[in-house]
C-alpha cells in the first residue's frame, strides 16, 4: 500500500528562485491575466470603453490588455513616485501599428517638469518631461513585442532606457512630477493625442531606479508564477473551498462534524468513503509545494489512515500523507518517508507536508518531525486531490479533516508554526503597548496607554485590576483620549492600598495583554486652603497667589475688613503642589461676589486646553457652568452683583456637581483627564486669559469630593462640619410654615438675615429678627442667618 497519498499545502521558493523578480521597492504588479487589476488587488485600471484581452507574449489567451485608438485607460496610484523622487517603470509592449509619437504611458500634470512618461516612434524611445527627454535608437516593429523599462535615479538626476533588457542610452532630465493619475498609452487624459494601440503584459513600478542586472533578470525569466495558495477549504457545513467553488465530492460517507474548537458543522468527516475535488494549479513534476490540514481518526486502522493524494500511482509520481498510531508517512509512491511520532483515536492533530524539490519535510503541530532528500515527479492526473484516499484508490480513513490548505511553494517553519497557532501564515498584528502611565490619587486612580494598533484600528482597552496581584476581579473601559492615547479611570478605591492592574488591549487581529504591575493609593486630604486675611498666602503661610495691580483686599462676606481677595479687572494665580489633575477626585470651594453682573467671568480654572483637560467655573449674567475645554454644562441661574455667593465644585471619578449656596443645582458625567500646568491655579481668568471684576474669599481645595453635608458645613460654618445646622437649642424659627411673618429668636441680637430659594436665588435680606415673607411664592426657602458672635445658622421654612 505505498500509493497512499496526501492533499497538501504548496510551499514556497521551490524551483523558481531563480526567476523571482525584484520586490524591493516594487509599488505595482499588473499581470493584466485578464483583468485590469494589480495583483495585490488595490488597485484597477478603468476605460472610457471595454476593456478587452488578448494573447500575452507566450501566445496564451487573454493575458494582456489590448489598447485601441480613442481608447483612455488609467488609474489612480497614490503611491507613485512624485516630485524628482526615484522610479522604474517595467513593461511589455506590442504596438499594432507605429506612428510619429506613441505613447507608452504618462502621469503627472501637463506642463514642464510635471509630467512623466515614455513614447516611442519608429527609429527611438524617449523617457520624457515637457521640459526634457533621454532618447534611445530602437526599431519599432508593428506586432513585435518589445521590453521596455525606464528608471530615474534622484541622485544624480539620471534617466536609464532599457529595450528587451539591454541599456541603450542614459542622460539627465529634470522632473518635479505632480498628481498620481496614470495613463496607459495616452498624453494623460487625452485619448487621440500621440496614442499606443496594441498590447500591455506585465507592468512593473517602482520606486527606485533597478540595476541593470535587475532589468536583465525581469527580461530574461519574465513573472515567475507568484507564491500563491492553491486551494483552501475551511469545510464550515460546505465541501466548496472558502471562494465558494471547486467543491469536494458528498457521498454515504461524509458529513460535517465538530471542529477542534467545538464548532458544530465546520470539519469534514469521511467514514472509509473519501471524497474528491478537482483542483486546478495543483504542483506537479517537482514543483515545490505545501499541505496542511487538520485531521483525527474515529478508529485507527493499520497499515494506514490516509489523510490525502493526489498525481499517478506509479513511482515517485504522486504525493500525498497518512498516520497511523506510531508514525506519520509523506509519500512519492514507492518512494517515501516517515517520522515517528505516537498518535491517538479522537485526538485533533495539525499536519503539514512539505516540499521543495529535494527535501521531503513532515510537520506535526508546528514542529519538523523529518526530514529526507527525495526525487519526485508527479504527474497530473486530471487535477484530482483526493481526501482520504490512497492515490490508487486505496480507501482506508475513519476521521474527520478541517482547514485543508495547498500552497505552490515550501512555506518556512515560522510560516508553518503561524499556522498552527492561527491558522494563517503570519502571526496576527497584535496591538502594541507603547508606554503605561500610572496616576494613582486618594480614592481612584487614573491610567494612560499610548498604543500602536499595528495596522488595526483599536476596538477595545480594557483594565482588569484588583488588591491581589492573580485575582484582578474587576474591570475598567479605557476610551479614546486622543488617537491611540488611551484614558482609565479607576473609582472606588481604598486609600493606601496596593493595587494590581493589567491591560487587554484588542483590534481586528486578537488580544494584547499586558504582564501584571501595580500602583499604590494615597490619602485623603486638603491640598490648599485660602483665607485671604489680608494675606496672599495660604493658611500654611505659603504658596501665595501673585499680588499685582489688579489685586487687593476687601470686605468679606461678615464685614470683616481685608479679609477677602478683591480683583479690579484682572486675575492672579498660585502654585499649589499636588492640585488634583488627570481623572483624580477633587473638590474646589469658594466664595465669591461680582463688582457688576458677570458675563463670562471665570472665578477659578486649572489645567490645560485640550478636551476634558481643564477644570473651571465661568458665571454669566444668567448661568453658571463647569468647563473642562470643550465640553462642560450649564445650570441655569441668576448671580446678581455685590452678592455673595457660595460655590462649591466637586469630581468622582465620573460625575462634575455643582453647588451654590449650600444646595446642589446641577451635574453630568465626565471622563476628566485634568492636565498638569506646572501646578499652576488661576483665580479670576481661564489659565490666565480673561479678567475678573469682584471678590473671592475662602478658597479650599480637597483631593476629594466632598458629601452634600460637608458643602453645607462649608457654607454655614466654613468647615466641613455643620454643627448649626437646624441647631434649635440656640435659634427658633417661627412659624414653620409660615404665610405672613417669621419670627427668629436666639441667644444674641441678629446682625445678618438671608432668604433664598432651595436654587440659591436671593430673594430678602435684613437685619431684624421679624421678617415679612407675604410677597413670596409658595415653596420651601432656606433662611441662613448670622448673629452679633458670627454664629451662622441655615433653617428650611415652608411659606404659604
Amino acid at each position: 500500500m505505498k500509493s497512499k497519498l496526501l492533499a497538501l499545502f504548496l510551499l514556497c521558493c521551490g524551483p523558481f528562485v531563480h526567476a523571482q523578480i525584484p520586490t524591493n521597492g516594487l509599488l505595482y504588479n499588473f499581470k493584466f491575466d485578464g483583468t485590469p487589476t494589480s495583483e495585490a488587488g488595490t488597485n484597477t485600471f478603468t476605460s472610457n470603453s471595454t476593456i478587452s484581452y488578448t494573447s500575452n507574449r507566450f501566445g496564451n489567451a487573454n493575458r494582456a490588455i489590448a489598447k485601441v485608438y480613442g481608447q483612455l485607460i488609467s488609474t489612480n496610484l497614490t503611491n507613485l513616485p512624485t516630485v524628482n523622487e526615484s522610479r522604474s517603470v517595467s513593461v511589455w509592449i506590442k504596438p499594432s501599428e507605429v506612428n510619429a509619437d506613441n505613447i507608452i504611458f504618462t502621469y503627472g500634470t501637463g506642463s514642464g517638469t510635471q509630467i512623466y512618461g515614455a513614447s516611442f516612434n519608429p527609429t527611438t524611445v524617449y523617457n520624457f518631461t515637457y521640459s526634457s527627454n533621454v532618447s534611445a535608437s530602437s526599431t519599432m516593429q508593428v506586432n513585435g513585442w518589445k521590453h521596455v523599462v525606464v528608471t530615474y535615479n534622484t541622485t544624480n538626476s539620471q534617466s536609464s532606457i532599457y529595450i528587451n533588457g539591454v541599456l541603450v542610452n542614459q542622460g539627465n532630465i529634470g522632473l518635479n512630477t505632480f498628481a498620481t493619475n496614470f495613463y496607459l498609452g495616452s498624453l494623460l487624459n487625452n485619448p487621440t493625442s500621440s496614442h499606443f494601440s496594441g498590447a500591455y503584459d506585465d507592468m512593473l513600478i517602482y520606486n527606485r531606479a533597478l540595476t541593470a542586472a535587475e532589468v536583465t533578470l525581469i527580461y530574461n525569466d519574465g513573472i515567475p508564477p507568484a507564491n500563491v495558495t492553491v486551494a483552501e477549504y475551511n469545510f464550515n457545513n460546505t465541501y466548496n473551498n472558502i471562494n465558494g467553488n471547486t467543491p469536494f465530492s458528498s457521498n454515504a460517507g461524509t458529513s460535517f462534524v465538530a471542529d477542534r474548537n467545538g464548532n458544530a458543522a465546520s470539519a469534514l468527516n469521511i467514514v472509509n468513503s473519501g471524497s474528491t475535488a478537482s483542483i486546478p494549479n495543483l504542483p506537479y513534476g517537482n514543483a515545490a509545494r505545501t499541505i496542511s490540514f487538520w485531521a483525527k481518526v474515529n478508529t485507527m486502522q493499520s497499515p494506514y489512515n490516509m489523510t490525502f493524494s493526489y498525481g499517478q500511482s506509479s513511482t515517485s509520481n504522486a504525493c500525498g500523507g497518512s498516520f497511523r498510531d506510531n508514525r506519520v508517512e509523506f509519500f512519492g509512491f514507492a518512494n517515501n518517508t516517515f517520522g515517528s511520532s505516537t498518535n491517538t483515536v479522537n485526538t485533533w492533530y495539525y499536519f503539514t507536508y512539505v516540499y521543495d524539490g529535494t527535501n521531503a519535510k513532515i510537520y506535526k503541530n508546528g514542529q519538523l518531525l523529518s526530514t529526507a532528500q527525495l526525487q519526485w515527479n508527479t504527474l497530473n492526473n486530471n487535477d484530482i486531490f483526493k481526501l482520504g484516499i490512497g492515490v490508487g484508490g486505496e480507501v482506508s480513513f475513519n476521521g474527520a479533516i478541517d482547514d485543508l490548505k495547498v500552497y505552490n511553494y515550501a512555506l518556512q517553519d515560522t510560516q508553518i508554526s503561524n499556522l498552527y497557532n492561527y491558522n494563517s501564515l503570519t502571526a496576527p498584528q497584535l496591538p502594541i503597548v507603547n508606554t503605561i502611565t500610572k496616576k494613582p490619587a486618594a480614592i481612584n486612580a487614573t491610567l494612560y496607554a499610548e498604543l500602536n494598533g499595528n495596522g488595526s484600528a483599536i476596538t477595545s482597552v480594557v483594565v482588569k485590576y484588583g488588591t491581589i496581584s492573580n485575582a484582578l476581579t474587576s474591570q475598567q473601559n479605557a476610551i479614546s483620549i486622543s488617537g491611540n492615547y488611551f484614558g482609565a479611570i479607576i473609582n472606588g478605591l481604598l486609600e493606601n492600598t496596593i493595587y494590581y492592574y493589567k491591560l487587554e488591549i484588542t483590534n481586528a487581529e486578537g488580544t494584547t495583554t499586558t504582564t501584571t504591575d501595580s500602583f499604590t493609593t494615597g490619602t485623603k486630604q486638603t491640598i490648599g486652603e485660602y483665607s485671604f486675611d489680608a494675606t496672599y498666602a495660604s493658611l500654611a503661610a505659603n504658596q501665595p497667589f501673585v499680588s499685582n495691580a489688579g489685586t487687593g483686599f476687601t470686605s468679606d462676606r461678615n464685614g470683616n475688613a481685608n479679609a477677602a481677595l478683591n480683583l479690579t479687572n484682572g486675575n492672579t494665580l498660585a502654585q499649589i503642589t499636588g492640585l488634583p489633575i488627570d481623572g483624580s477626585t477633587r473638590t474646589v470651594s469658594l466664595w465669591v461676589k461680582y463688582n457688576a453682573v458677570p458675563n463670562g467671568a471665570y472665578p477659578f480654572s486649572y489645567g490645560g486646553i485640550l478636551t476634558d483637560m481643564a477644570f473651571a467655573c465661568v458665571n454669566y449674567s444668567n448661568a453658571l457652568d463647569f468647563v473642562s475645554f470643550s465640553n462642560g454644562f450649564s445650570v441655569p441661574q441668576t448671580v446678581p452683583a455685590n452678592e455673595w455667593n457660595h460655590f462649591v465644585f466637586t469630581y468622582d471619578g465620573t460625575t462634575v456637581r455643582i453647588y451654590r449656596n449650600g444646595t446642589l443645582i446641577g451635574s453630568n458625567a465626565f471622563n476628566l483627564f485634568t492636565a498638569f500646568d506646572d501646578n499652576t491655579f488661576y483665580l479670576g481668568s481661564f489659565t490666565g486669559s480673561g479678567t475678573f471684576n469682584g471678590a473671592i474669599d475662602d478658597l479650599k481645595i480637597y483631593n476629594y469630593p466632598i458629601t452634600a453635608a460637608e458643602v453645607t458645613g462649608l457654607y454655614v460654618n466654613n468647615s466641613l462640619t455643620n454643627q448649626n445646622f437646624e441647631n434649635q437649642s440656640s435659634l427658633r424659627v417661627y412659624p414653620n410654615p409660615a404665610q405672613d411673618v417669621i419670627t427668629i429668636e436666639g441667644q444674641y441680637p441678629i446682625q445678618m438675615v438671608e432668604v433664598s430659594t432651595l436654587q440659591g436665588q436671593l430673594v430678602l435680606t435684613s437685619n431684624q429678627n421679624q421678617i415679612d415673607v407675604s410677597g413670596l411664592d409658595s415653596g420651601m426657602y432656606i433662611i441662613k442667618t448670622v448673629d452679633a458672635e458670627r454664629n451662622v445658622f441655615v433653617n428650611k421654612v415652608i411659606v404659604k
